[in-house]
């Protein structure tokens, strides 16, 4: 074997950078990474949610038959989609070093929360419903069951049940909110169960087309869709780096 002449040692050695006296900005890639990998995902978090949401209210008003959900169930449907905002908030605060001012934030939104919250089997939203539509059959509803009413506005107030039935509209989603609130003595959970059977029995014999709503808010979900999911697999290379330094570090 022949010896190794220093020469040829230092020809080796010069291949790499390091030795050449260049060190590379290995620290720099991986931040450029982690900043370009946190973007995509700080927009999947801020618009998926909001997209989801859009998108499910589409389904919903695409049904044959208008759609009921619980009202509160609605209401907290929409609140988790727009959290990330209020978190995002929050964490600019803290990252500020106002953490009274976050603190007053989160109180804020919390008594806020409870405060718009509606209380369990108070109401309902329907969906892919008229007004016009919904106010006939709240009419023959309440007939079929008996009761002596009178509408006030927008609003049907059975005076001997203690309850009334507040109808209040969203027209570009194309949904009719029914609120029950006691109007006198407290209505009776029989009653408003009675009052639920019979609306929406006679709301299942109901057909419809899709409106033009839900193809409307359909294009709108997948259009907010896009720009996350195009985000994620641009950058997909910079995710995958970042979650590899992760895992090995």
């Amino acid at each position: 074997m022949s010896p190794l002449k220093p020469g040829r040692i230092e020809s080796d050695l010069g291949a790499y950078p390091l030795f050449r006296g260049e060190v590379p900005d290995v620290i720099g890639e991986i931040g450029n990474a982690s900043e370009q990998a946190a973007a995509a995902v700080k927009v999947l978090l801020y618009v998926g949610p909001v997209a989801g949401y859009v998108l499910w209210i589409a389904l919903v008003n695409s049904h044959g038959t208008p759609k009921a959900v619980r009202a509160q169930d609605d209401f907290l449907a929409m609140t988790v989609a727009f959290c990330p905002f209020v978190a995002a908030a929050v964490l600019s605060l803290l990252r500020a070093g106002y953490g009274w001012a976050a603190v007053a934030t989160v109180a804020l939104t919390l008594l806020l929360f409870l405060r718009l919250l509606p209380r369990k089997n108070s109401g309902w939203v329907i969906y892919n419903l008229s007004p016009r539509r919904a106010w006939m059959l709240t009419d023959r509803s309440l007939r079929a069951l008996g009761w002596a009413y009178r509408w006030d506005g927008q609003t049907a107030r059975v005076a001997d049940k203690g309850l009334s039935l507040e109808m209040s509209f969203v027209p570009p989603l194309r949904n009719v909110t029914f609120h029950i609130s006691p109007c006198g003595p407290q209505p009776q959970a029989d009653d408003i169960e009675a009052l639920r059977a019979e609306l929406f029995r006679r709301l299942a014999g109901e057909t419809c087309l899709p409106s033009a709503s839900a193809c409307g808010l359909l294009l709108a979900g997948v259009g907010l869709l896009i720009l996350p999911l195009w985000m994620l697999s641009h950058h997909s290379a910079a995710i995958a780096e970042v979650m590899t330094q992760f895992l090995l570090s």
